[in-house]
């Protein structure tokens, strides 16, 4: 909150080594969303976009709630054209189905960004809707880990995107109100990656079946798609993921 990167850095190491320790998994999980966050304010955004689909990729099968934050990954990553696909997923099957707990607001938060990276209008006016009777709060990230800023920064991103001008401008005198008051010295930097063209990809189109919550990403010959999550798609990775090995039903 102080902007003191340097000690961040240093607590967030130290937090780590104490969870490993203790062999915490919720400790592992503070401390990665602290290194996140550190990673959005200096501005290595790509490099936590990165990090956050590998760990998406570990976690394995997902409830339809896990799209959104699919989304916000390949926003952070540069890879707007996915991010938009995702964002149009869950704003059709996901928006509204998220339980409004602790965690709630700084998702929210986090998808707004990322539709407002991909200008996904739609979308940005259903979370300026969603968003706007909280923007006198704080996003605090992992009850407790890292503060993400005035909502009434992300409202007001969101306000640009869809033409309110006026709402824009007087949500970011509400920021600055609320930045004072708890004594942050700045709101998060805007998430603004280098979009990942073609041409800068090792392999551009490599096969490959990912799970992304309620869709499945399914890339072959150059190109993409994204289908339903189907149990029939869930046994097609299973296969996929023990080459040379007979289905159970064929036995």
């Amino acid at each position: 909150m102080r902007g003191d990167m340097e000690e961040a850095e240093r607590l967030q190491g130290e937090a780590e080594r104490l969870s490993e320790r203790a062999a915490s998994p919720a400790g592992w999980l503070h401390t990665y969303t602290l290194w996140w966050m550190i990673r959005r304010v200096t501005g290595e955004a790509a490099e936590a976009g990165r990090t956050m689909t590998e760990l998406l990729q570990k976690v394995g099968n997902s409830p339809i709630v896990q799209t959104d934050r699919w989304a916000v990954a390949a926003a952070m990553s540069g890879e707007n054209e996915r991010a938009s696909a995702l964002l149009d997923q869950w704003l059709h099957d996901g928006v509204d189905r998220r339980v409004r707990d602790s965690e709630w607001l700084p998702e929210a938060a986090q998808v707004a960004e990322a539709a407002v990276v991909v200008g996904h209008r739609e979308l940005a006016a259903v979370l300026l809707d969603r968003l706007a009777p909280y923007e006198d709060l704080v996003c605090v990230e992992g009850d407790g880990a890292a503060c993400a800023g005035s909502v009434a920064w992300y409202v007001a991103m969101l306000a640009d995107v869809v033409g309110r001008a006026d709402d824009a401008a007087r949500c970011r005198k509400v920021a600055g109100e609320v930045r004072g008051r708890i004594g942050l010295v700045a709101d998060p930097p805007p998430l603004m990656p280098t979009p990942v063209t073609a041409s800068e990809d090792r392999d551009p189109s490599p096969p490959r079946l990912v799970h992304e919550g309620a869709t499945w990403e399914v890339t072959f010959a150059g190109k993409t798609v994204r289908v339903r999550h189907s149990k029939g798609m869930a046994d097609l990775a299973v296969l996929l993921s023990r080459p040379g090995s007979r289905s159970p039903r064929s036995s």
